[in-house]
């Protein structure tokens, strides 16, 4: 059975990492290069960002199918098989998780350029996840 209660409480907290990152998109490149505790906040956010909104993916997917996804990047995929996003937003999401992966697990090879220009991206594009989840949930009751 879907916790739509559970569900609520992830995207509370998408909309807070959203603010957040919110604040730090007014920065120029130069500021966000020469300022260590931007970068890692940016990219924290980032992760924070996509691993919650994976998190509401695999619950919906597996009270839908039975199934979860295996990773990140088809977490995003299978909310589109299952109405949860549309599917141009997954196209534009599942990326994403690419970029939490490299933010994860080879932090030295971040490319600074790579994160700082998904801040817009990120912001729009999770903006439009909650939504879309929040019109799934009124629609499922």
């Amino acid at each position: 059975m879907l916790n739509t209660d559970l569900v609520r409480r992830k995207l509370v907290s998408l909309q807070g990492y959203l603010k957040e990152l919110q604040q730090l998109s007014g920065v120029t490149f130069e500021e966000y290069k020469a300022d260590f505790t931007k970068r890692r906040a940016v990219e924290r956010l980032i992760q924070l960002l996509v691993e919650t909104a994976s998190d509401i993916n695999a619950h919906v997917a597996l009270e839908v199918t039975g199934n979860p996804p295996t990773d990140y990047y088809t977490s995003f995929m299978r909310a589109a098989d299952i109405g949860l996003i549309a599917r141009e937003l997954a196209d534009k999401l599942a990326p994403s998780a690419g970029l939490r992966n490299r933010i994860v697990h080879e932090y030295e090879a971040i490319k600074d350029e790579i994160v700082y220009e998904s801040i817009g991206q990120a912001v729009d594009q999770y903006i439009e996840f909650v939504r879309q989840v929040e019109a799934f949930l009124e629609k499922s009751g």
